[in-house]
């Protein structure tokens, strides 16, 4: 939907709230009637259609206003929600604080499947406005803090890593000379403000009292954070580090300075073409296109055992591959930029066969996303079986890429752990709503059985969502 439909509709359903659950004079009872009236007539008289096709940035902004209203608030609620259930049944567990099992991803302008228009500039801005939204959320949960904990020293005790942090903070008022909690998160916001000076190119909103050294990483951050909650618990406050600290400690585990994992997806059919040309210019006559797979895997597995790259920046490729060499690239620069956690998964659509897992392979090492030397692999390299035929197969490619030496040594890198994605779109469309459910119940069976034989640990990604016919929607209801 628009999102100025959704705004207005946000507008209304806020007004129908207040009216619920409060007690209005007849001023504001009045005062309501009339906004409630101005929304209803805002909505009535707003396109609920565009006009024209958004870009793949406007789709970008779409998707990061929604963490503005959910996410970023309502995930670090549920962590604190659930960490409370368990100790309200438990006691004796103290005060746990839970891993940060539930994150969000996204893969808005990083989707390249039938979409020419998601390029490395695409996939950079992506990343730096979703940067934004997470640094900005920080800072304005830090200034609102830094108003709160005005604790004054002889009317509450500080630990002294706490007095260390204040003590290196930029903030030297003598107003606050008394007040290390406040001091501290002054540090903590200058060091933050230069963070986002130094991902983003450019200052806050809101500057900081002084210049400071940027955060290395978002672990940085909250190991600060931490220090803040360590000293109130151990001096009496504890009740203050539940409130608006705790979630947004919560918020850095989860969101970091990325917010969500970019997910990158291309066709394989894309990688091989890639792959054929780059071999071609590097040894004429290859011809990979035209071999087989028993020619083409070992092809592969050579040139992944080397480190030398494929790819010469003296030679003009097509725009195809130079597009693809330059998607993996920015996301090496990401990765560098912003964290690993920020890229994770290399997807790739109409799998149906091990060489198409090592294009891909191939394509990260000439990014530096695979290192054969140090064996790493930096993401995943995740297969999409879409059709039926490529669900029945599935077990079966799984099967022979396990028994290849080198790629179980990559998985090494990613703690034994390989990711699957089943295509529910595509087998509705190829066998129908039945058939498809029946093959993708088959598939799950047959991966599951493959992986333990062979001791690899199992992620399957669910490609649900939209109507029935891509695998969304309650099934019951839709066969009735």
């Amino acid at each position: 939907q628009r999102k100025s439909i959704l705004n207005c509709e946000t507008v209304i359903a806020r007004l129908l709230d207040e009216r619920d659950r409060m007690q209005l004079t007849p001023e504001e009872a009045a005062a309501s009637d009339e906004a409630l009236r101005r929304a209803v007539l805002t909505l009535w008289q707003t396109r609920m259609l565009r006009t024209a096709k958004l870009s793949v940035i406007d789709e970008v902004n779409n998707g990061l206003s929604y963490f503005d209203t959910t996410f970023l608030r309502e995930l670090p609620r549920l962590y604190a929600s659930l960490e409370d259930r368990l100790v309200a049944a438990d006691p004796a567990l103290g005060a746990p604080e839970l891993a940060a099992f539930v994150q969000v991803g996204s893969w808005i302008g990083g989707d390249r499947d039938g979409n020419p228009f998601v390029t490395a500039e695409v996939l950079e801005r992506a990343l730096a406005m979703q940067a934004a939204v997470a640094l900005g959320y920080y800072l304005t949960e830090l200034h609102t803090l830094g108003s709160q904990l005005s604790l004054g020293l002889g009317l509450v005790s500080a630990s002294d890593a706490l007095l260390a942090l204040a003590a290196r903070s930029p903030d030297h008022s003598p107003h606050r000379s008394d007040e290390p909690y406040r001091r501290a998160i002054t540090g903590i916001y200058a060091r933050l403000a230069a963070t986002y000076q130094a991902l983003l190119g450019h200052a806050p909103a809101r500057p900081a009292v002084a210049a400071a050294e940027p955060y290395a990483g978002a672990d940085a951050l909250a190991e600060d954070l931490d220090t803040l909650h360590r000293s109130l618990v151990a001096n009496g406050s504890a009740a203050l580090a539940r409130g608006r600290l705790r979630h947004l400690r919560r918020a850095v585990k989860v969101f970091g300075f990325h917010l969500a994992p970019l997910d990158l997806r291309q066709n394989s059919d894309v990688h091989e073409r890639v792959v054929a040309e780059l071999l071609e210019v590097a040894r004429p006559g290859t011809a990979y296109a035209s071999l087989d797979e028993a020619a083409r895997c070992p092809l592969l597995l050579e040139e992944l055992a080397t480190a030398r790259p494929l790819a010469s920046p003296h030679v003009a490729y097509s725009e195809e591959s130079a597009g693809e060499l330059a998607i993996f690239r920015a996301a090496r620069g990401i990765h560098q930029r912003y964290g690993s956690a920020a890229i994770r998964n290399c997807i790739i659509s109409k799998t149906d066969d091990v060489s198409d897992l090592l294009e891909l392979a191939v394509l990260l090492k000439e990014a530096g996303l695979l290192r054969p030397l140090e064996n790493a692999l930096d993401v995943n390299i995740v297969p999409l079986f879409e059709t039926i035929g490529d669900l029945e197969n599935a077990a079966g490619v799984m099967e022979r890429l396990f028994s290849i030496p080198a790629y179980r040594g990559l998985l090494e890198a990613r703690a034994h752990t390989q990711e699957v994605m089943l295509g529910y779109s595509d087998s509705n469309k190829d066998g129908g709503f039945l058939t498809s459910g029946w093959a993708l119940y088959k598939a799950e069976g047959e991966l599951v059985a493959t992986f333990a034989r062979h001791g690899v640990r199992l992620r399957l990604f669910h490609g649900r969502g939209g109507s029935v016919g891509r695998g969304g929607g309650p099934s019951y209801q839709a066969i009735l």
